[in-house]
């Protein structure tokens, strides 16, 4: 019996056909035939022609489609409209006479498929994260069988159908995007019965190898620290930091994991010996991968000899009365947590837990005669020491027991001070005021014993901003009252809208603390800048107005470090850090129709390094020949990288060595530039060997030839000189000016000079403010007016100043506010003008972190009001008919000072013709500034100096009328 499917076609064919001739066939028209063989009643066999006009198919008895006219016969049977179960076909035969001829039956069971299969994923279950190649499975079921299985990912068919079970699939995740992806499984059986299963939604992610990069931000290296400090990272991920884990000593974990920024750690310093220690951090990502940072070796000192301490007031031998204020005091180092007074080995008062330490003292709680004071003083260790006894006689029976009264009459509380002030009181006493001290700041000051009280107070010397003033005014008894404060503003500098114009700022990740790149450069007199936006990468910023317009995208990884720019002209050349051993390389051409910067074909270029302490401290010039230069320090070494190419499309990154005598644990600056027409040169900080050095490579020599180490400054005696804050540049003359910072422990800021016959011969002091933590000073040259910009933040203040000096002859006045907030200042390697003006940007510690820049309009005849008697003698010698000068020089000898000795000394004289009125002055000695002010009267003036006799030097005057 034969299963016939839906659908399926029954043909019946009849080529020959068996036939049985009926009697009448033998009678025809009255003929008699007379059948001699075979012989009646004999068996025969054989076959004969019969020709078939038509066959029609029977199911059940009944017809099946219409009559087949022709062979070969057959007829299309739909299964699907007969009942299941056990059915006859026949076929009908006619021949051209009509005659039927029937086949034997045949019989045929109908079993029609409709059951669909069922389908289920069984890995990976839904929900899940999926890396990397896996295997998707699904088990399949049918009633008759399954035939196939299609996998599916988001519709589409996953790989080949699986025709036996298991069903299966390899399915490679790293070839689609990161995110959730849906899975399906069709499956089909024989008679075309299919079903979907559910969908199984999982998410990819690709699988991270990407360790994260940390560094230590605080401490740094060198000065010695104490007590409870804070240790804190800098760390970043391709994907995300999980987490940093600070030690102490390589195994020793510092506190618990830190997992989220900003990174910190508290670290009790008492807890370990006093001496070196090295601090590293872990971090961590997600994926598990992790890296150490570089230590950062510190030295614990914790003072174990317990703190000193005196008591000030009341003197010892005094005698007291009423009451009276016990005071004491530490030495600046001493680390007091608190302060016990004691009088006859009894408490007096409660402890005192911060500076200026006193108590209140009732004399007429205690007997008259004689009494003891202690002070005893703890610190924060436990550590516990009392000071000399002070032994004072109380008298309460008619002795002087009124304090004097003390105000402070000058300045009035609320001022604004500059320079040097008088600071006055007024001060009386029922019987007699013997001094009246003045404090500023709560800091003990000068007494003054006799009236008007009064006192001279350079506030030059003090920081910017609000100060308390005090008068402590004291009588013969040994009484003492302190006035009520007075408290004032110092503004010794000009505000910063006298001396810049804030630009608006934009959003943009904290420009690193290293060594000064150029991130912004000048086109077609458009200031452009190249920032990152803190989340997505590093872009163009143009400055239009008084905002920075956020244009096209130039690198992606805006984590490892900002870019240094170098505009030449004609191209624009960028170099992104990647990583502490990768920069990228990008040039770009510049459109002036359409204003933006097109990147050239084949960039940009990776440029593997040696590896960097510090992120974007990679920075790069040109020399004449088209070859660019690039310097770095990494480990004890400073590396110069080169361009072997015209199209910088292929680079020596193995380099030259420039030294080789660094610290390997304190990162370094370099900085790089074009001088001369013809060099290439590098200055770099030496911590190790305390001094900046200098080489040089001839344009056009082999790369690596370079001059001997010139030591630019060493073995400061304020402290080592080197620390890792240095920028250069270049005067078209070939002269270098140099803006080189002290080691942290002084903090002193000078610009040096190399003269065009190569001596490092000028230092001038730019600020002598404690820089203790600034960012890396910027330096920018006008040549067009013989002035050099030195921007660079002070720490005191927090504010980032601007300090002008001529090129000819380095001398720093005033300086003035370039921007009050903001860190890590950039600016241009390119000249400025008064076309261009000065532009700097500067950031600030966010979060939400922020750009803010600022210009300063620069010219010919300085207009700013900044630079005071500058701007006074621009008015002065505009458009001015010089007046005639006749200079007669002398020289003096025997004069003598006032102690008798004496003094070899040159005198200048000038005069000028009657009738030409005299400004002011200049005398200008061995090419410095020497004075400037106004004539006694309009003809002529005398100057004298104290140089030495029989010195040959340059002497110029130079006066001005009022034209």
């Amino acid at each position: 019996m034969k299963k016939l499917d839906r659908a399926a076609a029954l043909a019946v064919i009849f080529c020959w056909v068996w036939i049985t001739p009926t009697p009448a066939l033998a009678q025809l028209d009255s003929i008699v035939v007379n059948i001699t063989s075979p012989a009646s009643a004999s068996t025969v066999s054989g076959t004969g022609s019969l020709t078939v006009a038509g066959v029609q198919f029977k199911l059940d008895g009944a017809n099946l489609g219409a009559e087949d006219t022709s062979a070969r016969y057959e007829v299309s049977w739909d299964t699907t409209k007969t009942g299941g179960g056990s059915h006859s076909l026949t076929a009908v035969a006619r021949d051209l006479l009509g005659r039927l001829w029937t086949s034997d039956p045949g019989t045929v069971t109908v079993f029609n498929d409709a059951t669909r299969p069922t389908v289920s994923i069984t890995s990976p279950s839904s929900r899940s994260p999926v890396s990397g190649t896996i295997t998707v499975t699904a088990s399949a079921s049918d009633n008759v069988g399954v035939v196939g299985v299609q996998f599916k990912l988001d519709g589409d068919n996953l790989g080949a159908e699986d025709t036996s079970a298991p069903y299966s699939v390899s399915w490679d995740t790293t070839t689609v995007r990161n995110g959730s992806h849906t899975l399906t499984a069709r499956a089909r059986d024989a008679a075309g019965n299919a079903t979907t299963s559910s969908k199984v939604t999982v998410s990819v992610k690709k699988k991270d190898t990407s360790p994260p990069t940390v560094t230590i931000t605080s401490p740094s290296p060198g000065p010695p620290v104490s007590g409870n400090i804070t240790v804190t990272a800098d760390a970043s991920d391709n994907v995300g930091v999980a987490s940093v884990q600070f030690k102490l000593d390589g195994d020793k974990n510092l506190g618990p994991k830190d997992s989220s920024a900003p990174y910190a750690v508290s670290w009790d310093t008492t807890t370990v010996s006093n001496g070196s220690h090295a601090l590293t951090a872990q971090a961590r990502d997600a994926a598990g991968n992790a890296i150490t940072s570089s230590a950062v070796t510190v030295t614990v000192f914790n003072d174990t000899s317990p703190p000193t301490f005196t008591i000030t007031s009341p003197s010892s031998g005094s005698t007291v009365c009423g009451a009276i204020t016990v005071t004491a005091s530490a030495p600046d180092k001493a680390h007091v947590a608190a302060v016990q007074f004691r009088v006859d080995d009894s408490d007096l008062g409660a402890e005192d837990t911060s500076a200026p330490y006193s108590v209140s003292w009732d004399t007429s709680t205690v007997s008259n005669g004689s009494h003891t004071l202690t002070a005893r003083a703890r610190d924060a260790a436990g550590k516990v020491a009392t000071s000399s006894p002070v032994t004072v006689t109380v008298s309460n029976n008619g002795s002087d027991c009124t304090p004097p009264t003390v105000t402070i009459t000058s300045p009035a509380s609320g001022s604004t001070l500059a320079g040097a002030i008088t600071i006055g009181a007024s001060a009386s006493d029922n019987v007699r005021v013997i001094g009246v001290e003045f404090r500023v700041d709560g800091k003990s000051g000068v007494e003054d014993t006799t009236a008007p009280y009064a006192v001279s107070w350079n506030t030059n010397a003090s920081s910017k901003g609000s100060h308390t003033l005090t008068a402590i005014a004291r009588d013969a008894a040994g009484n003492r009252t302190t006035s009520a404060p007075v408290t004032v503003t110092v503004a010794n500098d000009p505000t910063s809208t006298e001396c810049a114009t804030p630009l608006d700022a934009f959003p943009g990740s904290t420009l690193f603390n290293n060594t000064v790149r150029a991130q912004m450069w000048i086109t077609d007199n458009t200031w452009w800048g190249a920032f990152s936006d803190a989340s997505s990468g590093i872009y163009f910023h143009k400055l239009v107005g008084s905002s920075f317009v956020k244009g096209d995208l130039i690198d992606p990884n805006f984590a490892a470090g900002q870019p240094d720019t170098l505009w030449n002209g004609s191209e624009l050349f960028i170099l992104v850090q990647q990583s502490g051993s990768l920069a990228r390389f990008y040039k770009y051409s510049y459109s002036s129709g359409s204003g933006s910067f097109v990147v050239i074909g084949g960039f940009p270029v990776d440029l593997p390094l040696a590896g960097l302490a510090d992120p974007g401290a990679v920075v790069l010039h040109q020399d004449s020949t088209g070859k660019l230069w690039a310097t770095y320090t990494s480990g004890t070494n400073v590396y110069v990288i080169w361009s072997t190419s015209a199209d910088h499309l292929t680079w020596d990154t193995t380099g030259f060595i420039l030294a080789s005598d660094l610290s390997a644990t304190t990162p370094e600056a370099t900085t790089i530039t074009h001088f001369g027409g013809d060099k290439i040169g590098v200055v770099w900080g030496n911590q190790n060997l305390a001094e900046y050095a200098f080489r040089f490579h001839r344009d056009g020599a082999p790369e690596t030839d370079w001059s001997p180490k010139e030591i630019i400054d060493c073995c400061s005696t304020a402290g080592s000189v080197a620390d890792n804050h240095a920028s250069l540049r270049a005067a078209p003359d070939g002269r270098l000016f140099a803006v080189l910072k002290d080691s942290i422990g002084s903090g002193h800021l000078h610009l040096y000079v190399r003269s065009v016959d190569g001596q490092w011969g000028q230092k001038t002091m730019v600020d002598s403010d404690p820089l203790t933590q600034p960012t890396r000073p910027a330096l920018a040259l006008d040549p067009e007016t013989d002035h050099a910009y030195v921007i660079y933040r002070n720490s005191t203040d927090g504010q980032t100043y601007v300090s002008r000096t001529a090129m000819s002859s380095p001398e720093f006045g005033l300086r003035c506010v370039f921007l009050t907030h903001g860190t890590n200042v950039t600016s241009t390697k390119q000249y400025v003008n008064g076309s261009t003006r000065l532009v700097v940007a500067h950031s600030d510690k966010g979060p939400p972190s922020q750009i803010f820049p600022a210009q300063m309009e620069l010219a010919s005849a300085p207009t700013s009001a900044t630079f005071g008697a500058e701007r006074e003698r621009a008015a002065a010698t505009a458009a001015r008919t010089c007046p005639v000068l006749t200079l007669d020089l002398e020289d003096r000898h025997g004069l003598r000072d006032e102690a008798g000795s004496v003094v070899a000394a040159t005198a200048a004289e000038a005069s000028v013709p009657d009738g030409t009125s005299v400004a002011w002055f200049e005398v200008i000695w061995a090419g410095r500034l020497s004075t400037s002010e106004t004539p006694a009267d309009d003809s002529q003036w005398g100057w004298l100096s104290t140089q030495g006799a029989n010195t040959i030097v340059n002497l110029d005057a130079v006066m001005y009328d009022f034209a």
